[in-house]
């Protein structure tokens, strides 16, 4: 493919391709520069993780944990408690998943939440994603700081591509990837799974430009798959769906947008066809997590509708400041009404200015037309609330939150600030381009000052320190403004000394600057450490290290050694969808190997846990979409029924009737539940649901485990018996009886039984789902088909080269 054919497309000067015929050599060394800028990448993570990496041994917020229950230590500040989703249930599970995976086990169970939870397929732990399994390969302790630092090595080598293959040099595809990699939007989730799934989003609309331009049908097809697959592996499916519009919005464009390369009779449906054909092959490779994943979502309130307004037009700042509104860290103090992780946005002065510049310079170009479409549609999606309205009434939409739109915005105007550098580069010398970039600083400066006056003449009514951070907040846009002003006018003093000394030819001003050859690279190269500098400074101060990973405090010891594998309750709650002060914080508890009945995120859990419970007390209880489920076990009948062996009561509380103290740990009041057990057998059949004495009641069985998803049993009774097993009951659960598989039933809403014949039998349940099995099935044959593709496709490449002829000199 010519350089001139790439240039009509994209409107930007791109490499020539690449010869089928090139030597392997030659070929490295020309891409060898591409393979070292993902070292910068690299680089700018670690500086960007740096100041946090230095001040403990711990990456994480466990400083949380000495804020709660036997954890609890006075002399602990909680650094940020916002992001208490990374110590309630990321790092627990990350450590969970990695215990299993190192004792040869697939981690598909979790039995220390509630009755057990799923685990790998829950769509939240992002089990199957790259940045997790790469974190196997190091020491658990450092599980997240992997993980997070292989997320932005992801989203930078991305965005760098996508600049590559949208035409742009390599600098200006650094300046993408930079801005993408470390803005606000996407840092601030670098602990979630919806940061696994977007950082494959440079990835992804590289790959879908890649085959819409159709010069390789099948590598592109190929990459579109694997990218689409890595992502959807990251977990979370609403952003999966998010990202999949913004990049279903950036390819129509493209294809409507009346580009003969793009478009013509014959090439829109092809290429059409081409990205259905990459898309769905992504997500027959992804079927192992989707397919179950659904299947366990279907039951519980993830996809419930949710009361999601547009954000406030005031929240745009958040693209120019980092913390103007404050910042929810230490006793800084945040005043936005809301929630910080889900209106930061920052991507910088420069980026912004770059993006602007791009829509003067580079307006007739498809891909500017495309990314500028992009940004209009998120933006929509986001802070308008008609917009919003009607798109929730698609199914299932309205329980998506689009406020994370605002990361495929910030790839969109990362794209665009990369176009508008390469511009600079291109057209920096001329007096048109300089006087529109000088505008644009200018209007930028005369925003910030009107902006800094009103907030100083109306006195910023804030709390000290959150007016203090707003003002600090102020000193990156200003020296972004400063810089581009500065090489604007550097531009154009250069450019009028040229103008004196070269004449008044046409000729000579529109080549002034090649009396300076390095001065356009400069002066854009400053940009980007410009950029850069504010970038790595803005989102670090976030993130938490201190103390060691899950320390042990004395209290959370004596509770291991007390209760070993049996189920702990509270005989406290302040509701059932809150979580009390008692024990180890809930999710926390999984890292700690201790059985808690309560568990965090009701998003991944049955809504039949709530008409369990309300079944259980006689009670209304509504599901509820965000919260825990804390079930207070305020009788020892409640206890056995849902197989709690011990109860944990608040200083100076008496435990449940019937039960028996066992003594103190720290202050709390540990208590002994008699007859309580994960599975109890009872005589004849069992009654009907919705039938009055559904508890379970009966002889204790004995449980062991081979492995996390295996309940082993050995009964014996003189007729046939019904066996309880307080395990939540989700599909995928099997049951044998001396190796015969035999059916398992649901009681009291969420629990699992199974009927027992008469004699000594040997029980065996496990967590296998079908769901998963086919998963399977489907990616290995999807990945075979690929393969094949490949073969052929790189069989056909050779067989159509030029030969040598015989004799000819080499």
């Amino acid at each position: 493919m010519s350089r001139r054919s790439v240039a009509s497309d994209t409107g930007v000067t791109a490499p020539p391709e690449a010869s089928t015929a090139e030597p392997g050599p030659a070929l490295l060394r020309r891409h060898l520069p591409d393979v070292l800028a993902s070292g910068w990448f690299l680089l700018v993570g670690l500086a960007f993780m740096a100041p946090t990496i230095i001040h403990g041994s711990g990456f994480a917020p466990f400083d949380l944990l000495n804020f709660f229950g036997l954890g609890h230590h006075s002399a602990y500040i909680v650094h940020n408690s916002v992001d208490s989703d990374l110590i309630q249930q990321d790092v627990p599970w990350l450590k969970l998943d990695w215990m299993q995976v190192h004792h040869g086990q697939l981690p598909l169970w979790n039995p220390y939440s509630g009755e057990g939870m799923p685990l790998a397929l829950d769509f939240s732990s992002a089990t199957f994603s790259l940045p997790t399994i790469v974190s196997f390969a190091f020491p658990v302790q450092a599980g997240l700081l992997v993980s997070v630092l292989v997320k932005l090595l992801i989203a930078g080598t991305g965005a760098y591509l996508f600049g590559r293959v949208i035409g742009l040099s390599r600098l200006s595809s650094i300046m993408v990837g930079t801005v993408f990699e470390l803005s606000g939007a996407f840092t601030v989730w670098l602990g979630w799974s919806q940061s696994g799934v977007m950082a494959w989003a440079g990835w992804l609309f590289a790959a879908v430009f890649l085959v819409v331009k159709g010069d390789h049908r099948v590598r592109s097809t190929v990459l579109l798959a694997l990218v689409f697959a890595c992502s959807a592996l990251g977990g979370h499916p609403e952003s999966t769906v998010i990202l999949t519009m913004a990049v279903a919005v950036f390819v129509a464009v493209l294809l409507i947008g009346g580009s003969p390369r793009f478009a013509g009779p014959g090439r829109s449906g092809r290429r059409s066809a081409d990205l259905a054909l990459g898309v769905g092959a992504g997500a027959c490779l992804s079927a192992p997590l989707w397919l179950p994943g659904l299947e366990l979502s279907t039951a519980t309130t993830r996809f419930q509708s949710v009361s999601l307004h547009a954000l406030p037009a005031s929240n745009l700042l958040n693209f120019v400041f980092q913390g103007f509104d404050g910042l929810p860290i230490g006793n800084a103090g945040y005043v936005n009404p809301s929630n910080y992780y889900e209106v930061t946005a920052f991507v910088g002065i420069v980026a912004l200015a770059l993006a602007a510049f791009a829509l003067l310079e580079r307006w007739r170009q498809h891909s500017v037309i495309a990314l500028s479409a992009g940004v209009v549609t998120m933006l929509a999606l986001t802070f308008v609330q008609p917009i919003l309205s009607l798109v929730d009434i698609l199914p299932h939409a309205s329980g998506i939150n689009w406020h994370r739109g605002l990361i495929p915005i910030s790839l969109c105007l990362a794209a665009l600030a990369g176009v508008g550098l390469d511009a600079l580069l291109a057209n920096g010398a001329a007096r048109a381009a300089q006087h529109k970039l000088g505008g644009i600083f200018g209007v930028f400066a005369i925003g910030l000052a009107a902006l800094g006056g009103s907030v100083a003449a109306t006195g910023h009514g804030l709390p000290p320190v959150v007016a203090g951070l707003r003002e600090k907040s102020f000193f990156w846009p200003a020296v972004s403004t400063a810089a581009g002003l500065a090489v604007v006018a550097v531009l154009i003093v250069v450019r009028r000394r040229s103008d004196r000394l070269s004449g008044p030819s046409d000729v000579h001003r529109a080549g002034a600057h090649l009396g300076h050859p390095r001065l356009l690279p400069s002066c854009a190269v400053a940009l980007v450490v410009v950029e850069t500098m504010f970038l790595v400074l803005a989102g670090g101060p976030l993130w938490t290290a201190g103390q060691p990973y899950f320390a042990v405090t004395p209290g959370e010891m004596a509770l291991q050694k007390a209760v070993g594998s049996s189920t702990v309750g509270f005989g406290t709650c302040p509701s059932v969808a809150t979580f009390p002060s008692l024990g180890i914080l809930p999710e926390a508890n999984v890292a700690y190997a201790v059985h808690e009945i309560g568990f965090f995120d009701t998003a991944i859990a049955p809504e039949a846990y709530y008409s369990s419970w309300g079944q259980a007390t006689g009670s209304v209880v509504q599901p509820v979409t965000v919260g825990s489920f804390c079930p207070a076990m305020t009788t020892v009948g409640l206890a056995r029924r849902y197989g709690v062996t011990y109860v944990l009561e608040p200083p100076g509380k008496p435990g449940p009737k019937g039960s028996v103290f066992r003594g103190l740990i720290e202050d709390e009041g540990l208590y002994f539940v008699p007859g309580a057990s994960a599975a109890t057998l009872a005589p004849g059949a069992a009654p009907r649901q919705g039938q009055r004495g559904v508890s379970g009641a009966g002889t204790p069985v004995q449980v062991s485990h081979p492995d996390d998803a295996t309940w082993r049993m050995v009964v014996d009774g003189p007729r046939t018996s019904t066996l309880y097993l307080r395990l939540t009951a989700v599909p995928g659960w099997r049951g044998t009886v001396d190796g015969r598989p035999v059916p398992l039933r649901t009681w009291d809403s969420v629990l699992l039984k199974l009927t027992v014949p008469a004699g000594r039998h040997v029980v065996l349940v496990t967590y296998w789902p079908a769901a998963f099995q086919l998963g399977l099935v489907i990616a290995a044959v999807t990945a075979t088909a690929i393969a094949v593709a490949v073969i052929v496709a790189a069989t056909r490449r050779y067989r159509s080269r030029p030969s040598v002829h015989a004799g000819a000199r080499p």
